[in-house]
């Protein structure tokens, strides 16, 4: 989300107009769930994507009509078993695409737009509210950026709560809002800075987690070795708490050189909350460690909170090949945490 708001401030500050388009329901087995974006512009080029084949083709058609004529709209597109055979896609469906005209005039909107991007640049929770005949707006705590009455306010915050869903459609005054709440990224924690971390840092960062990378050695945590990382931190491992505030949302990865700092973080990561601990390392080393973490106290339930050894089970040796098995593990969790 913050790339595309990002290319949308880019644009129009340039003074280009736009087409968002949204894809706000779906039924069956479809390319994209709700939530998918897509960007077009003037020359027909494209940023994102809402799902690819018949369904992307012909949105961009209609996205182009919509642009020449300065308008927004709605489209469903319905995907039969021919349809499917012909994109070489497994899937069926209708898809419902919301077509928003974005002009580089539009002060108010652009104005919205730059406030979500400050919000999702600080990591802070926000709500888009998107809507073809009432536009677009945006929520953060008590701050409303759009045209959105205050009793539709009141209701779709509400609405988010008591359906513990991150995405809505909510019925006021014969128009549907398309709700979708924007959740602050979820961190994940490399405690080590060796190459399995190098290699996992970038797809983590990649694939919009929060990185924060801590060793007790300062020559392996810079920002060369750790470009994407949002923070590194210098820690001794035995006091992790004096440096970092492990909270409900984060996930740890355990990657030290050995066995004894594995063990030491360990014993300190289960009196936290974090729903999710890894460690590398054989299904021997976790024998050994789990006896030890037991002389210290620890029962066999705390024990199954840990993951280990670390990522999906594939055929893997190179830190980048383990690096992505972890990624794959971690996509997982937080797609099943969300739902």
């Amino acid at each position: 989300m913050k790339n595309l708001l990002k290319r949308i401030i880019e644009e129009t500050d340039k003074g280009k107009d736009l087409i968002l388009m949204s894809v706000v329901s779906s039924s069956g087995s479809t390319p994209r769930e709700a939530g998918s974006r897509m960007l077009l512009f003037d020359d027909g080029t494209i940023y994102g994507t809402i799902g690819g084949g018949s369904v992307e083709y012909n949105s961009i058609k209609y996205g182009k009509t919509f642009l020449k004529d300065k308008e927004s709209g709605t489209h469903s597109f319905m995907l039969t078993q021919n349809e499917v055979e012909d994109i070489g896609m497994v899937c069926g469906g209708t898809v419902v695409i919301n077509f928003y005209y974005i002009g580089h005039k539009n002060l108010e909107l652009i104005d919205g737009f730059k406030s979500a991007y400050t919000w999702a640049n600080n990591n802070e929770n926000f709500i888009i509210v998107e809507s073809p005949n009432k536009g677009i707006s945006f929520i953060e705590g008590d701050e409303v950026k759009g045209s959105l009455p205050e009793d539709l306010t009141k209701k779709i915050k509400e609405a988010l709560k008591e359906r513990s869903k991150s995405k809505i459609i909510i019925d006021y005054e014969e128009s549907k809002f398309f709700v979708e709440e924007i959740k602050r990224k979820i961190r994940v924690i490399l405690f080590g800075a060796g190459h399995v971390s190098q290699a996992l840092a970038p797809i983590l960062s990649y694939l919009d987690f929060n990185v924060l990378v801590c060793d007790d050695r300062e020559e392996f945590i810079t920002k060369e070795r750790f470009p994407s990382a949002s923070e590194r931190i210098l820690i001794d491992f035995s006091k992790v708490s004096d440096y970092i505030d492990i909270g409900a949302n984060d996930y740890l990865c355990v990657l030290t050189r050995g066995h004894k700092y594995d063990e030491v973080i360990q014993a300190q990561a289960l009196k936290t909350k974090a729903p999710y601990i890894g460690v590398i390392g054989s299904r021997r080393k976790k024998k050994s460690v789990d006896m030890r973490l037991k002389e210290r106290g620890f029962s066999d339930k705390d024990i199954e909170r840990i993951v280990s050894p670390i990522g999906i089970d594939i055929a893997c040796e190179t830190p980048r090949e383990i690096g992505i098995s972890i990624a794959a593990q971690l996509i997982d969790l937080r797609l099943k945490s969300a739902n």
